[in-house]
């Protein structure tokens, strides 16, 4: 059961206590006045689950039916130093979330050195040479070259633009970095991926979920949030996502590891290795139709489609054969 009127205890067990002893300096004054932040800090934060609540119920009624009267299960503490910045300590992994004693300072530290080094990947393709006048090379080829043109007065680091098209943030943690986001650039479309629902859960209590989902609806936002999926079902709700939002979406890429966790590691390698099929693949209207033509044409010819030099040993002879794609791996 979580704990959400977070004490001194917690504090104490969460961090190193050198640490701790320094930042108290011992004293009883300083003692009270940490009691005192506690005591703010957790009124502040049961006050703003409601709101969160309500927010939810209003723009994404699914989360707000999931986590009204949800049970984490594992317990973790909501704690603060004289900042009043609150941390969590998840009891049950025997660690602090942000290990640093200005969680709110250290999100904020983050999003500015996320926006000054990173760029966002944008797909760019060749132009595509066109033999036999195919529809899809012509219109790609003349995409390439308006893309090309716009990109020489385009910019791809965010801190220039002032905007990124996606940004994938892996890790909701306790939600400060996603207001800083927000702050400091524009950001189009954010999906917000928390593998643990415990810690979504936090967010709940720490993060004003009212002002953020208010923010996305009032300015054409798409804010995207999905909670305890496991690496697989993460690449069929982010492909789901991309068919319904604009496949085009996926050819910018950016993701943002917030914190590191073995469920978060082990979606971004999966992004590592499979993004590229949110793109890749997806077909051209050509092509279908020389398919059809060259299937047509086969059997108004007779064509036989298994070579007829060959024999199968006699134990295969009733063996159903089902081929999945044919072509030129399937030639010999």
């Amino acid at each position: 059961m979580a704990e959400t009127t977070p004490g001194q205890e917690a504090a104490a067990s969460a961090l190193d206590l050198g640490a701790l002893a320094g930042a108290l300096g011992g004293e009883g004054e300083a003692l009270e006045s940490l009691a005192q932040a506690q005591q703010e800090m957790t009124d502040r934060l049961l006050a703003n689950f409601p709101r969160s609540i309500a927010a939810f119920r209003r723009y994404l009624p699914d989360i707000a039916e999931t986590f009204e009267n949800y049970r984490p299960s594992a317990s973790f503490e909501f704690f603060c130093m004289h900042n009043g910045q609150a941390n969590v300590f998840l009891s049950g992994q025997g660690r602090v979330l942000y290990p640093t004693l200005a969680p709110a300072d250290f999100c904020r530290e983050q999003v500015e050195a996320l926006l000054a080094e990173g760029k966002f990947r944008q797909v760019n393709y060749p132009p595509e040479h066109d033999p036999f006048g195919q529809i899809q090379v012509r219109y790609m080829n003349e995409a390439i070259a308006a893309l090309k043109k716009g990109m020489e007065r385009q910019h791809q680091e965010p801190r220039v633009s002032g905007s990124v098209p996606v940004i994938i943030m892996l890790g909701c943690g306790l939600g400060y970095q996603i207001t800083e986001l927000y702050a400091h650039t524009e950001v189009a479309n954010l999906i917000v991926i928390e593998p643990d629902p415990d810690i979504f859960y936090a967010s709940l209590y720490t993060l004003d979920w009212e002002a953020v989902l208010n923010y996305t609806s009032s300015e054409g936002k798409s804010l995207k949030i999905m909670v305890g999926q496991t690496p697989h079902q993460l690449f069929l709700d982010l492909m789901a996502y991309y068919n319904q939002h604009g496949v085009f979406l996926a050819g910018y890429a950016w993701p943002y590891v917030h914190y590191h966790s073995p469920a978060i590691d082990a979606m971004a390698d999966m992004l590592s290795h499979e993004y590229s099929n949110f793109y890749m693949g997806i077909g051209f209207l050509d092509d279908h139709l020389f398919a059809v033509s060259h299937a047509c044409r086969h059997i108004l010819e007779g064509r036989e489609f298994v070579r007829g030099d060959t024999e199968l040993p006699g134990e295969w002879l009733s063996t159903p054969l089902l081929v999945v794609g044919n072509g030129p791996s399937l030639d010999h």
